[in-house]
């Protein structure tokens, strides 16, 4: 079997899947890995390198469902997470201007790590929880931007206020205001999301 699929139809197809789980794999990226990391490690860099990974080891996935094919693809942005966290332990040295680097990558590894170790003890809590996140996943990127960063950054992230109205350029107050919005528009883009689904089964 080649390593990559033989037919255009069957390319698109396998692209168009893997779109479907870009949201997903960006949030994860965005959670996992802490955000003082990001001028080393860029996590839409990490979600790309993710789908060409993917793209290029389809054929070998011997899973049958779909919930277990987003849990793959967890698995596949974890590792490459892993490694480029790895890499920037060793050039520790050429950027250690960076106060607290090591400390970052060590807990951003650590986290990476556990998450890794669950899927590998419960296969089917990590397909559930792969297909109840790229419905909260799906709905965080219909937020507007600054809610987004806001929402992310409070509950995913562990930011607080201050760090975030640093990241936004605005004040605490006005962003304890753009997590309340956030959330509850993520709440109702949710609740939309389930009505959609209940209407087509």
């Amino acid at each position: 079997m080649s390593e990559f699929p033989d037919t255009p139809t069957q390319a698109e197809e396998i692209q168009a899947e893997l779109e479907r789980c870009r949201n997903y794999l960006r949030f994860l990226a965005d959670i996992k890995l802490h955000r003082r990391l990001r001028r080393q490690i860029d996590p839409s860099d990490m979600v790309q390198e993710t789908m060409l990974k993917a793209y290029a080891a389809w054929d070998k996935f011997a899973g049958s469902e779909p919930g277990q094919r987003v849990a793959w693809l967890r698995q596949i942005l974890m590792r490459t997470i892993l490694h480029a966290l790895r890499d920037a332990h060793c050039a520790k040295r050429d950027i250690a201007r960076e106060q607290r680097l090591e400390g970052l990558i060590e807990e951003s590894s650590r986290r990476i790590e556990q998450c890794l170790a669950a899927d590998e003890s419960s296969p089917s809590a990590a397909v559930q929880q792969a297909e109840e996140l790229m419905r909260v996943a799906d709905a965080v990127y219909q937020l507007p931007e600054a809610e987004r960063i806001a929402v992310v950054g409070y509950y995913w992230q562990g930011g607080t206020l201050s760090e975030i109205s640093e990241t936004l350029g605005r004040s605490a107050p006005a962003v304890a205001g753009l997590v309340h919005r956030g959330l509850r528009r993520l709440r109702g883009q949710l609740i939309d999301m389930d009505s959609r689904e209940l209407t087509n089964t």
